[in-house]
């Protein structure tokens, strides 16, 4: 029986990554066009918006989900166990984010109202993504690590 893989082929990896140093630009390039040089009227913003948002999310989807150049049981074994972290993290920082708004809003302290319009956040998608390829990418970098210095 032939093992189907639910990953990318590791090439949408580089992909990915190209896709992900291009979100700054697009964002600087967002930025100077409609706020610097005003050559676009400023309610047009939101489609350079959109465009930097499906640029994020589709380097976050080709990095996270695109095989390694040597798949084997132990990068099976750190994807599930950053996976199962990254559900942790994001749920323990979507929920004190939503308490700590919910409680500046029901005494109206003055100093947490920034975080009203980032708090939601921690329940996007997106950011899961990236918390999962930070954690992914740093225990394979780890082991990587450890397993040059034993040879």
């Amino acid at each position: 029986m032939t093992k189907t893989s639910s990953l990318l082929p590791h090439s949408f990896q580089r992909i990915g990554w190209a896709l992900l140093i291009a979100c700054p630009v697009v964002f600087a390039l967002q930025l100077w066009l409609f706020n610097g040089l005003e050559l676009i009227p400023q309610k047009y913003s939101q489609f350079g918006t959109l465009a930097l948002y499906v640029t994020a999310a589709l380097s976050a989807l080709f990095v996270g989900l695109s095989e390694e150049k040597q798949e084997d049981e132990f990068i099976q074994t750190l994807r599930l166990r950053s996976i199962a972290n990254t559900a942790w993290i994001c749920f323990v920082l979507a929920i004190v984010s939503g308490l700590i708004v919910d409680i500046s809003t029901a005494f109206r302290t003055k100093g947490v109202f920034s975080l009203l319009s980032y708090h939601r956040l921690f329940d996007s998608i997106i950011f899961a993504f990236f918390v999962y390829i930070i954690l992914f990418r740093f225990r394979l970098y780890k082991y990587r690590k450890e397993a040059g210095h034993e040879e």
